[in-house]
């Protein structure tokens, strides 16, 4: 379902313009709903609803744009209509993985720039994430 959400705001806002995408993940140790409520302050959009305006505050990579999805308390998640770092879309939600909590970010850029952006703001993004949801270290089998 994520993916169709993400390809009818493709259909109604970029059809046919160039672009260009990064997708990360990171991870936690922590339950889903904590590192979604770390993910939701870090980013700014704690406490905001479908429709409001966010923009992320500093120290965060550059996110702004109108929330389009918050998903549910199963499977949160935050699609948003970007202006920055560009026109695009951006996908960010949490979900259970091999014991960890996997938090992926992804961003859809379009326009002439989006490539450039997306090469600039993909590597903003992995730091940030390797700084707040790094790889826990795995015991030796």
């Amino acid at each position: 379902p994520a993916f169709f959400r993400d390809l009818a705001l493709y259909l109604v806002h970029f059809n046919g313009q160039p672009s260009s995408t990064y997708q990360l993940m990171g991870f936690s140790m922590d339950s889903r709903e904590a590192t979604w409520a770390k993910v939701k302050t870090l980013l700014g959009f704690d406490g905001k609803s479908v429709g409001d305006s966010v923009q992320s505050p500093e120290g965060a990579p550059i996110l702004a744009g109108e929330i389009k999805s918050l998903g549910s308390a199963e499977n949160p998640e935050n699609l948003m209509l970007t202006d920055k770092p560009g026109p695009g879309i951006s996908h960010i939600f949490a979900m259970p993985m091999g014991g960890m909590t996997c938090v992926s970010v992804r961003v859809f850029l379009f326009g002439e720039e989006a490539a450039d952006v997306a090469a600039r703001e993909g590597a903003v993004w992995s730091a940030w994430l390797t700084e707040n949801f790094p790889m826990p270290a795995m015991p030796e089998a």
